[in-house]
């Protein structure tokens, strides 16, 4: 290969842009999808975490009768046992992941509400992090009694003290509470979530009571310990506590999993099945190059003829035909890599499934080795084919005088239908996979959500006023007036407080129905819990079905009340009248153990606390002027303009209080859809990239019509000339266009039909075989067909008789 060659084949691709352009385009498409999924599962799910020995970390989680899920949390006497007698563990952590008052260091600070965590000392050493300054947490520093110390993350240390060294030391306050700070982690740590701004001493102080739980742990194993022996551990530990305490627990496990899957696990599904749509969309890419450079290699056949004739060797041409594809190839490959490196520079920005090590995501050599790949690839498979084939011309009939290429017309054509078969056939499964995602994403946001007021109307700000000055009663008054003011401001419609709103369950609980003492409390499932002001019903407009909504009469001193969800009624009571009869909670919500009976007032609508794509659970409601929690709470107001009253709320309860942290205004709208990214994203990418299959297909598709037709203009002139009606020209070259759709479209079916299976766990209220999107994407195949179709016909319609019989 020389430089002549080189820049005698750049000239020829220069002047072509017909044939140049479409093909860049087609494999950048397919290159570029290709390297951004690539990336992500290189380096979310293959890359090592980075961690110290990161294969003998796990993660152990707590199940029981009670729990629904799998993956719970455990109370810290659960965790002592661990600790205490798990011989297979080196060391053992517990942590809690919660929002915290940030109180201030300095005078004239205000509070900040973020997200912390409090960890046991053991945390970082099972980790391996290391400090950009000052030191981590160490044994001892969990001991009872021991002063409270907490390291922060270096992004928050450069927003909040500017990078300052002076930091160490400093005292600061978690919800009113001092701690010392003693070092910074680097933004590397992201353990264990990327939010994480702080982590705090979590005191191993020996508890009262098992309950409540709200703990998950992780843990090193010992040298050449594998996960199954320490699970096996596990559950021997697990079995002796259910023994010793069998009126607190039922079928308790303590579940193990390794860190990298616990971390990666839920999305490892979804992006190996992309890699394989965008693995797809590539082999589409390059059938449709491969159709484009046969046709253009076929319309050369005339001059590789006449170098034939004057010497010129096979491999030598073949050679340069193989150059031409190299270079599309390798300029696609970098516009690849370059679609590609916004493709995720965006992804970071919005996160739009909540992708585990996302910013840890990015453009190295192994990504660009990658697209290079593609790109040999791509050039291979579609530049070999069509160089072999018309590097062989009939020599007599393509050196005629009116001879043109491709005189082996039949032979050329069925190669290239069976192309564009092939492509429709591809086209068609992602059209299936892209349809089936979104009427799923489709069905999940319309699900009845269970309160009737308008979500974009609905504004939600979370409040939290902590410290020794709020009491239980001081608490509640604030909230009380705080609600009072709210409602006065111009075009507020009614306002309330809640600990739980829909999608976000911050707090479960058990029950026990009075007269059915003999059944365990542990056996009772943990269901939403609800604490909820007076009017909290009426703001969200759950109706209220029987009974009362709470009072302001409920009070502390007041008998406490309860009211029961539509489905805690049916699931509970049957057809007996729950209004009148008590329950009382499995586990006490408050530290002095007390369980008081409950008298059940009211009874309301169901509400998807859990998710939309859950169904729905019983739920039971207190009220906040009973059970006043030392955290924060949501306040719901419904405006007409959410957007200018969120700034009303928040000036209001900092004019009561500056350290009082509040979180930005929202509308329950914008957190609803929070909860269902991962849904959108999933039926997004894939809407594009079948898109993008249809677009290739319908270019493909069109190609081979328009070659078919301008290779038969004399046939179709003699015909025409013989009385051959336009109509019934156009009617012979879209038939044959629909028959390879027909073909296609039959093969894509039964491939689709296969592959359903593989992402029914992705779907919600919808079947992989559902007949309305099979019936819709083909009827929206044959139309693109059709239409790629219809312009060649109609071209070869108004085609001049004698002007096609002289060309010959």
């Amino acid at each position: 290969m020389t430089f002549k060659e080189i820049r005698q084949t750049f000239r020829s691709l220069r002047r072509q842009p017909q044939f140049t352009v479409p093909a860049v385009l087609a494999l950048t498409l397919g290159i570029g999808a290709n390297v951004v999924i690539f990336t992500l599962v290189s380096q979310i799910l293959l890359r090592p975490l980075p961690y110290s020995d990161p294969d003998r970390i796990a993660t152990i989680y707590s199940h029981s009768a009670a729990q629904t899920k799998s993956k719970g949390v455990m109370p810290l006497a659960d965790f002592l046992d661990i600790k205490k007698n798990a011989r297979q563990l080196e060391k053992a952590a517990a942590f809690q992941v919660s929002h915290f008052n940030f109180g201030t260091v300095e005078t004239g600070d205000a509070a900040e509400y973020l997200i912390g965590c409090r960890a046991t000392a053991d945390l970082f050493e099972i980790v391996g992090a290391r400090p950009v300054l000052g030191r981590t947490f160490k044994p001892g520093d969990d001991d009872p009694g021991h002063d409270a110390v907490m390291v922060l993350s270096e992004g928050f240390w450069q927003r909040r003290f500017s990078g300052r060294p002076d930091v160490l030391g400093k005292i600061a306050t978690l919800n009113n509470k001092p701690y010392t700070i003693i070092g910074v982690v680097p933004t590397s740590f992201r353990f264990p979530r990327a939010d994480v701004d702080l982590w705090a001493t979590l005191p191993l102080d020996p508890p009262a009571r098992r309950s409540p739980a709200f703990l998950r742990s992780i843990a090193k194993l010992r040298p050449g310990v594998t996960l199954k022996q320490a699970q096996a551990e596990l559950s021997v530990i697990a079995k002796n506590i259910e023994q010793a305490n069998p009126d607190q627990y039922s079928g308790l496990e303590f579940p193990a999993f390794s860190l990298t899957e616990d971390t990666v696990g839920n999305i490892r599904t979804t992006l190996w099945i992309l890699q394989g749509v965008v693995f797809v969309v590539l082999l589409i890419a390059i059938v449709n190059v491969a159709n484009l450079t046969f046709a253009r290699g076929l319309g050369k056949e005339r001059e590789i003829a006449v170098q034939t004739c004057l010497g010129a060797k096979r491999r030598h041409i073949v050679r340069l035909l193989l150059l031409e594809s190299l270079m599309i190839s390798s300029l696609s490959s970098f516009l690849g890599l370059v679609l590609a490196r916004e493709g995720i520079n965006y992804l970071k920005i919005v996160n739009p499934a909540n992708l585990p090590r996302l910013q840890e995501v990015a453009i190295d050599y192994r990504v660009a080795l990658f697209a290079i790949v593609l790109g040999i690839i791509g050039a291979a498979t579609s530049g070999l084919f069509p160089a072999i084939r018309v590097s062989r011309p009939n020599l007599s009939e393509s050196l005629k005088a009116g001879g043109r290429a491709g005189t082996d017309l039949r032979k050329n054509l069925k190669i290239r239908n069976i192309l564009v078969v092939a492509e429709i056939a591809m086209c068609f499964t992602l059209l299936i996979g892209g349809g089936l995602m979104a009427r799923s994403f489709m069905n999940l946001n319309r699900v009845d959500m269970g309160f009737q007021a308008d979500p974009g109307k609905l504004l939600v700000v979370e409040a939290y006023p902590s410290g020794p000055k709020y009491t239980k009663e001081r608490r509640a008054q604030f909230y009380t007036q705080l609600i009072a003011d709210i409602k006065r401001f111009p075009g507020v419609e009614d306002a309330a407080i809640s600990f739980c709103i829909p999608n976000r369950v911050n707090f479960t609980n058990g029950f026990q129905i009075e007269g059915r003492e003999t059944q365990k409390p542990q056996q009772t499932p943990d269901v939403p819990v609800p604490i909820s002001s007076p009017g909290y019903f009426k703001t969200m407009q759950i109706p209220l079905l029987r009974g009362r909504d709470f009072a302001e009469t409920d009070t502390l001193t007041s008998p406490p009340v309860v009211i029961i969800s539509q489905a805690f009624a049916k699931a509970y009571f049957g057809n007996e009248d729950p209004l009148g009869k008590r329950l009382r909670e499995s586990d006490a919500s408050d530290d002095t153990g007390a369980r008081p009976w409950m008298e059940i007032v009211g009874i309301v609508g169901d509400v998807h606390y859990q998710g939309a794509n859950h169904e729905i659970s019983p739920a039971y409601y207190r009220t906040s002027n009973q059970l006043i929690f030392p955290y924060g709470n949501y306040v719901i107001a419904r405006s007409a303009n959410p957007e200018s009253l969120g700034k009303l709320v928040v000036e209001r309860i900092h004019s009561e209080d500056r350290g009082i942290p509040v979180s930005k205004p929202a509308t329950m709208e914008d957190l609803m859809g929070e909860a269902i990214k991962q849904p959108r994203f999933n039926a997004l990418l894939m809407a594009v990239f079948a898109i993008v299959a249809l677009i290739l297909t319908a270019i493909g598709t069109y190609g081979v019509m328009a070659y078919s037709v301008a290779q038969r203009r004399v046939e179709i002139g003699i015909r025409m000339a013989l009385g051959a009606q336009r109509g019934n020209v156009v009617k012979q070259i879209m038939t044959h266009g629909l028959q390879l759709t027909l073909v296609g479209g039959a093969i894509g079916i039964a491939s689709s039909i296969i592959l359903g299976k593989s992402v029914q766990a992705f779907l919600f209220g919808i079947s992989s075989l559902d007949p309305a999107t099979y019936a819709s994407i083909t009827l929206l195949l044959f139309a693109v067909g059709a239409c790629a179709c219809y312009l060649p016909a109609k071209r070869a319609a108004s085609l001049d008789p004698l002007h096609a019989i002289r060309e010959d």
